[in-house]
């Protein structure tokens, strides 16, 4: 998944990058630059549900990361959100698809500028030839 945003974003992200000053605040991946700071976590959902409160969590740790930057960096912190399923059920691939809103919904609660995107695990795997 990581190497499916590199390739889209044309960034080189750290994987599973801990940060300074947060004990046990590990982020899937980590592109930083002299200008910007992008911060990218996958959730795997087969069934359409992560409670709100784990849904939440991602986009407090990346605000407190966000308090500890300087301030001409805060506004070019960048945070996406990658939701991967493997359902080919309709029914189930609606839920996916509310959770994605659902999180759209508690993005627009901070700051900072994210992306939620939703992914297909077939798809993945077909793009990047994985079995």
């Amino acid at each position: 998944m990581v190497a499916k945003l590199s390739k889209d974003l044309g960034l080189k992200f750290l994987r599973n990058r801990s940060v300074k000053g947060q004990k046990g605040v590990v982020f899937d991946a980590v592109s930083t630059g002299s200008d910007n700071a992008v911060i990218a976590e996958v959730r795997f959902t087969r069934a359409g549900i992560i409670p709100e409160a784990a849904a939440l969590k991602p986009f407090e740790q990346v605000a407190q990361f966000a308090e500890n930057l300087p301030s001409d960096l805060k506004n070019k912190l960048e945070f996406v959100y990658a939701i991967v399923t493997d359902t080919d059920d309709n029914m189930r691939f609606s839920k996916v698809e509310r959770l994605v809103e659902m999180i759209r919904t508690i993005a627009r609660a901070y700051q900072f500028k994210t992306t939620v995107q939703l992914f297909k695990m077939q798809d993945l795997e077909r793009e990047f030839s994985v079995q």
